[in-house]
């Protein structure tokens, strides 16, 4: 991941400067300065005499710094700042490298700064240039602005930290689980979190909590299609014919975005058959699966075309098991963590290790946070639970720094196959017989 930093006249610390080092701090990505062999006058007037000969004329710039090959970036962010007199167009300089690269196939982040108030069509400028890459809709930040908050959220909505699963589905690698929440407790953390920048929620038959989640969506005021919701189907609704539909009731939604077999217990093929044709009909828009082990999978790939989009497995840094990703590599399936801080019981444990705190400490970030950012940073989506709004924030944030590969590696080393939940064939008899008692529904 990259992006490409432009600068036309000199300041010092420039907006567009800072935002481009947040950006790098951001998505571990590299950093390339882009200058002229000749840089502009300090004189402003010289300056805008030299800008606006080079626009009119449409020079191409000799540059002393510019990259000459972007090919093993997939994402590329350019920023570059205007003045006074270039509010219609992007600078010369910036126009110059990026005639000198093959953007083909790449997505690209337009941002800047200016001085003056204006609305500039930065996005339709850069996608002239590169017309063969993806371009996203620019950030655009006064001279002197807080930048930080800004361009953190345009990130986030513009789906820099999303996953395409393997049918399409863009599904944000972050969100907010509801495992253990009461219905008062879920409608509260839902509406909180979603008025606060999330747009992933997870919620389970089992949870009994899906009518005050329903209700949270949509007393929160953000548009149905911005959001992402999951659900799980439990093992006693695996045969009922309308449990698919039932659970949509509850929540007050015409379709999940991903729905999940919440357990492998010997009826889950008559529950993924009942997956695949809600898929169908559109009542779901991705099918996932949760604690199938290796041998599950194994029979489930064989037995059915139509592949799970997501898998969900207990991981954290002290269980981490290779075979599930082994089985899927080059499917494109996505992988989502159950238990991400540890589970009850082991939180404690696992955020006061001492080399989690060691880094937590290095990048002014929780124990939480880069435990979290962890399992983002090695693909793996995740939705922790949290009732606090304190913690729900700084979830949000995890995002604000990312860990060194030596880091990841570190926190790798943690590994003892030290599982939270049950075993779960010793438990499968126990859940095919558990039946969840549902909020009833607000007339």
């Amino acid at each position: 991941m990259d992006y490409v930093l432009g600068k036309p006249h000199e300041q010092e610390k420039s907006t567009v400067e800072l935002t481009a080092y947040f950006i790098a701090k951001v998505t571990g990505g590299d950093l390339f300065k882009i200058s002229r062999k000749e840089p502009y006058p300090d004189n402003l007037n010289d300056y805008l005499k030299i800008v606006s000969d080079e626009m009119k004329e449409e020079r191409i710039i000799e540059l002393d710094k510019c990259l000459t090959d972007v090919s093993e970036y997939d994402v590329i962010f350019i920023g570059c700042h205007l003045q006074v007199g270039t509010a219609n167009y992007v600078d010369r300089t910036m126009v110059s490298q990026l005639l000198k690269l093959d953007l083909s196939g790449k997505t690209i982040w337009p941002f800047g700064d200016s001085n003056v108030s204006f609305t500039m069509d930065y996005t339709e400028e850069v996608r002239r240039l590169a017309p063969n890459s993806t371009v996203k809709n620019s950030l655009w930040l006064k001279t002197e602005q807080p930048y930080e908050d800004k361009t953190y959220n345009w990130l986030i909505n513009q789906s820099l930290f999303h996953r395409e699963l393997n049918n399409g589905v863009m599904m944000p690698s972050f969100g907010l689980g509801t495992f253990l929440l009461s219905p008062k407790e879920a409608y509260s953390s839902v509406k909180f979190a979603l008025q606060n920048g999330y747009r992933l929620v997870e919620t389970a038959n089992v949870y009994a909590n899906e009518v005050s989640v329903g209700k949270a969506i949509r007393d929160s005021g953000i548009p149905r299609e911005e959001l992402f919701i999951s659900g799980k189907l439990w093992p006693t609704e695996y045969s009922k014919p309308f449990s698919v539909k039932k659970t949509l009731k509850r929540l007050g939604l015409d379709y999940l975005d991903l729905m999940f077999l919440h357990h492998p217990t010997k009826n889950w093929r008559k529950g993924y058959k009942k997956l695949l044709k809600a898929y169908k009909q559109g009542l779901i828009k991705a099918i996932g699966v949760s604690n199938f082990e290796r041998e599950d999978l194994e029979k489930l790939f064989f037995e059915f075309d139509i592949k799970p989009h997501v898998i969900q497995e207990e991981r954290h840094p002290f269980l981490h098991r290779g075979e599930i990703r082994s089985l899927i590599r080059g499917s494109n399936i996505a992988l989502m963590a159950s238990y991400p801080l540890g589970g009850k019981g082991r939180t404690h444990e696992l955020l006061n290790q001492e080399t989690i705190v060691n880094i937590a400490k290095k990048h002014n970030m929780t124990p939480a946070q880069v435990v979290l950012r962890w399992h983002t940073q090695t693909d793996f989506i995740i939705t922790p639970v949290s009732q606090d709004k304190e913690h729900i924030i700084d979830n949000y944030n995890i995002f604000r720094d990312a860990l060194t590969k030596q880091e990841i590696e570190m926190i790798n080393a943690l590994n003892v196959d030290k599982r939270r939940s049950i075993a779960p064939h010793k438990a499968l008899d126990q859940y095919l017989h558990f039946k969840p008692k549902y909020e009833k529904i607000e007339k």
